[in-house]
């Protein structure tokens, strides 16, 4: 699997926290999850590869998010998105001269 993991800027991660309290939410609601450390990723792959050639071709890029998804997993790597959140835009651009 290849993925871009992603760091929040500043000094808090909303991401996380959004995470945690889904988690507890849903969990409340008798959803069951395995209790592992979030990892905030990307998934930009899957296959036969070698990671030190991976590694040289990324550098760290900005990132933003226009929705959040709630995914199913199915087996064989199927998802199913049963849920979806619009973000606001990090900006809003202003038609100028």
């Amino acid at each position: 699997v290849v993925t871009w993991h992603v760091d929040s800027l500043g000094d808090h991660d909303l991401l996380a926290d959004y995470q945690e309290t889904l988690s507890t939410f849903l969990e409340a609601q008798g959803y069951h999850f395995e209790h592992r450390e979030f990892l905030k990723h990307v998934t930009l792959g899957r296959s036969p590869f070698l990671p030190s050639q991976w590694k040289k071709a990324f550098k760290p890029l900005p990132i933003y998010f226009q929705n959040l998804h709630l995914y199913e997993s199915h087996s064989g790597l199927r998802y199913e998105p049963i849920w979806t959140h619009d973000l606001l835009p990090p900006f809003e651009e202003i038609e100028h001269i």
